[in-house]
């Protein structure tokens, strides 16, 4: 007998993945902080936009799988810019936690 497949997260609980899990992962250029699972877009539909200064702090969206819309999946901001408290940089992590209440601690990320 051949084994069923396994299927992912469902979507309903992909939305209490966000809550559970920290959003924030570091690389080695960026920090990148999630505000939606991926699971909820579409693939292959990401873009990335320059927000701020070009090549520095990014937003990455796509389209949504039940409406077909576009939102924002996440951000990627310069690991570079937070090390020198840039405050243009520092003002994106305001704003992500006004909108999406995701607060960045500087400390675990630095």
């Amino acid at each position: 007998m051949a084994k069923p497949k396994r299927k992912g997260i469902p979507l309903e609980r992909v939305e209490k993945w966000i809550v559970k899990k920290n959003p924030v992962e570091v690389t080695k250029r960026f920090v990148r902080v999630r505000v939606k699972h991926p699971r909820l877009f579409h693939p292959r539909t990401f873009r990335v936009h320059d927000i701020g200064r070009l090549g520095h702090s990014k937003r990455v969206a796509g389209i949504l799988r039940k409406t077909g819309k576009w939102s924002t999946q996440g951000y990627l901001v310069s690991r570079a810019d937070l090390k020198r408290l840039d405050p243009r940089t520092l003002g994106i992590l305001r704003q992500i936690k006004q909108r999406h209440g995701i607060a960045v601690r500087l400390k675990k990320v630095i």
